[in-house]
């Protein structure tokens, strides 16, 4: 690789590094100052006690749960004790594949109806408009803890943690249709379902507690809490305290915080192995120098990578939480008269 386009990579890089830990130490500032500031709004609240001047605020509630009575399904009056219950209703259709102009068949179950009448061949593939059964969200008539009633909204963030996989042998199905494992269907060769042909199976969540952020409405309701825009519900299973709630509500991106962190770091780290090998043909150094930037390429990128990213994020964060960036400076400094002791010793 010529100089001038070594030069040009290290600029690069460095730039983008830069960039990169900036915007995201900023990104990690904006998030801590939002969780401190939510951390003062909300209150923690007792679910035997409800207070009127709370209506409106954000609330921290936690305990076990009521419920009234088990849901009866109405397709198939299947009862279960939950939190909410999903039918899903699956049908078997004719979708369209286009690759490079050409269009290809294949027979799916799919819970949406899929419309064959913009297919480039419907002849021969026609789906049906319409279905007798369709999929529906069931709940309790009544989801509370303590005296506390939780309202539909809150509990569909609760991702469902079961399946019916076996029905009673007293179930009464509509007519036409019979068990198939976790199905309920009406294919007649269950083999080999015919297009148009329906199953059902049956998804839910079932606990013995929560743990919710939310607002409290009504004297008593319980539903999601919004603010700027931003949805600061968060509902769980178990016994949890409020700090850990508002970490995962708020802090919900650490994990990308930190890869965006390595990204940071290698792209300084490939800056500074562009512009040492840039260095080390330079003439003008003198010849000692030069080996050294040859002998050790690797170790000085790496080295000099961490130490611009540890740079980049101690003075984006030192004149927001002092004491955590002086901390880090102090020791990226230390770092860096380590690096230099070392290469005057080498040299």
């Amino acid at each position: 690789m010529k100089k001038i386009g070594k030069i040009f990579l290290g600029i690069l890089f460095l730039l983008v590094g830069i960039f990169v830990l900036c915007m995201n130490e900023q990104k990690n500032i904006k998030d801590y100052k939002k969780l401190k500031e939510v951390s003062q709004k909300v209150t923690v609240v007792n679910p035997d006690a409800i207070y009127e001047s709370n209506n409106d605020k954000f609330v921290k509630l936690a305990g076990p749960l009521e419920l009234s009575n088990p849901i009866t399904d109405s397709f198939s009056n299947i009862k279960v004790q939950a939190v909410k219950l999903y039918r899903k209703v699956e049908v078997y259709q004719w979708n369209e594949k286009i690759k490079n102009g050409n269009a290809t068949y294949e027979k799916v179950w799919d819970e949406a109806l899929v419309s064959s009448s913009s297919f480039l061949e419907s002849e021969g593939h026609e789906n049906p408009t319409e279905v007798s059964y369709y999929s529906e969200l069931q709940y309790p008539d009544l989801v509370k803890i303590g005296n506390y009633i939780l309202t539909s909204d809150l509990l569909n963030s609760l991702d469902y943690n079961a399946e019916i996989l076996e029905y009673p042998d007293a179930i009464q199905l509509p007519e036409g249709f019979s068990l198939d494992g976790k199905y309920i269907t009406n294919s007649v060769d269950k083999e080999n379902p015919q297009i148009g042909d329906v199953r059902i199976s049956y998804s839910y969540y079932y606990g013995t507690s929560l743990s919710i952020l939310g607002k409290q409405i009504n004297n008593g309701y319980l539903t999601k809490y919004e603010e700027k825009d931003q949805d600061l519900t968060k509902v769980v299973p178990g016994i949890q305290n409020v700090e850990v709630l508002l970490d995962e509500t708020i802090l919900a991106n650490k994990d990308w915080n930190f890869i965006f962190r390595i990204l940071g770091l290698i792209s300084l780290c490939l800056s500074i192995a562009f512009l040492s090998d840039f260095l080390a043909t330079v003439k003008g150094f003198r010849r000692v120098f030069r080996k050294f930037l040859k002998q050790y390429h690797i170790l000085i990128s790496f080295s000099f990578g961490i130490l611009l990213s540890m740079f980049c994020i101690s003075l984006s964060w030192i004149f927001y939480l002092f004491a955590f960036g002086l901390t880090l400076l102090l020791l990226s400094i230390g770092f860096l008269i380590l690096l230099l002791y070392f290469i005057k010793v080498k040299l």
